[in-house]
């Protein structure tokens, strides 16, 4: 496992990754740098097989160190979206020209904080969590770009139900897999007040254990940052560690400002359990009305009478209660089938496009490999002729001459 951890002017932060439970390679990347503009920090998920995830992975966080290290930026959104832009283009060139690295690709997950501002920027699946201490809130700021994220948002499923799904771990965006990525960037900085703390972490991490068993972790205030990082990693692991880990907390203090502002949202926000209010309803009996005096026999004849009407009438209301439930019932699971149906359709069109896009890139790999063989081919031959030619003259010119009488 590797451990990080520095504590500066207005916030302190630890770090950690592992290369989990079932791995061979740790294909995350992470990063922290102190730039003009303030303070980076990075993470990324790799794709690809040995070699190119680990390769996607660093060069996304080298982009961005070198992109940020050139100057200030005056408008931080503008910057993280050019970063990220650059970053593709660095890994898309990268997985065309090297065969190793075919197919290769990163999510990230970045923020920038200059000026007790948070700006941030996504792509994939890797997250950006927020706790608000003054309301002992955890928000998730990010939104992944996956499958069943969209089956969330298409309210196919529930939130809880992602990281059970059996498709989880399609993601809809990564950089380096197209020529062309759609990054999302804040509109507006969050403004961090005191003993706020800001998560970002690979799916690994959230992918293991639950927004509130990471709540839990990182809100333990009597043990150091650095030791909180590590435990969600190793809680990561015991829950199965079937991915690369990994973890950045950042917990600010000595903030200019009482309370925390988060312009928006993303996704779901874990906010502390408090009991249902259920309000107290009393219902009164009906009084019952005064009957005149009857004589027995006809009462009787009255109750049996009574009974003939209201015991059918009885069968057939509860008949018609359990037909209009099952009616329901059906609706709504046909309607569950044909919305998973349109979901599936959908989301098999972009693995469709994907194949295709990727099957393009090998052919043009090959084609571009077996041109380059062919000229080396052609200028090996070349030189050797022209190593021939030279050889030749050189015996000619070597040869006597007879002179005539």
């Amino acid at each position: 496992m590797k451990l990080n951890t520095q504590e500066l002017k207005n916030f302190e932060f630890g770090n950690a990754t592992d290369v989990g439970c079932v791995r061979d390679v740790n294909e995350d990347y992470l990063g922290y740098f102190q730039v003009p503009n303030g303070h980076l920090f990075i993470v990324c998920d790799g794709m690809g097989g040995h070699l190119a995830g680990e390769t996607a992975s660093q060069l996304a966080v080298e982009t961005f160190k070198d992109y940020f290290f050139k100057k200030h930026y005056d408008n931080p959104q503008k910057a993280l979206f050019e970063a990220t832009i650059e970053a593709n283009r660095i890994i898309f060139q990268a997985s065309q020209n090297i065969p190793q690295c075919a197919g290769m690709g990163t999510t990230l997950v970045a923020t920038l904080i200059e000026n007790n501002e948070v700006f941030y920027v996504h792509v994939g699946d890797s997250r950006l969590y927020y706790f608000e201490n003054q309301t002992n809130t955890l928000h998730r700021i990010t939104k992944d770009h996956s499958f069943v994220q969209q089956l969330v948002d298409n309210n196919v499923i529930k939130d809880h139900e992602m990281e059970f799904h059996p498709r989880k771990n399609e993601i809809l965006q990564a950089l380096g897999v197209k020529a062309v990525v759609e990054p999302d960037v804040c509109k507006l900085p969050i403004l961090p007040a005191n003993d706020d703390i800001m998560l970002l972490c690979s799916d690994g991490l959230n992918g293991m254990i639950n927004d509130e068993t990471i709540k839990n972790i990182i809100i333990q205030n009597e043990i150091h940052l650095i030791e909180r990082t590590q435990k969600l990693i190793e809680s990561a692991k015991k829950a199965g560690g079937t991915d690369n880990i990994t973890a950045q907390l950042i917990k600010f203090y000595a903030q200019n400002r009482e309370k925390t502002v988060i312009p928006s949202i993303s996704t779901s926000t874990l906010a502390p359990t408090t009991a249902s209010a259920i309000p107290n309803i009393s219902v009164e009996k009906p009084v019952k009305e005064h009957q005149p005096k009857e004589n027995q026999e006809f009462q009787q004849k009255k109750a049996f009478n009574a009974k003939k009407i209201i015991i059918p009438a009885v069968v057939l209301g509860i008949f018609l209660v359990f037909f209009v439930i099952n009616f329901f019932q059906n609706k709504a699971e046909t309607e569950k089938k044909q919305r998973e149906k349109i979901a599936k359709f959908t989301a098999d069109s972009l693995q469709r496009k994907n194949d295709s896009l990727v099957k393009i890139v090998k052919e043009n790999l090959e084609k571009d490999a077996k041109d380059s063989l062919a000229k080396l081919e052609k200028t090996k031959q070349d030189k050797e002729d022209s190593l021939k030619d030279a050889k030749k003259d050189k015996i000619d010119n070597k040869k006597p001459i007879k002179a005539k009488k």
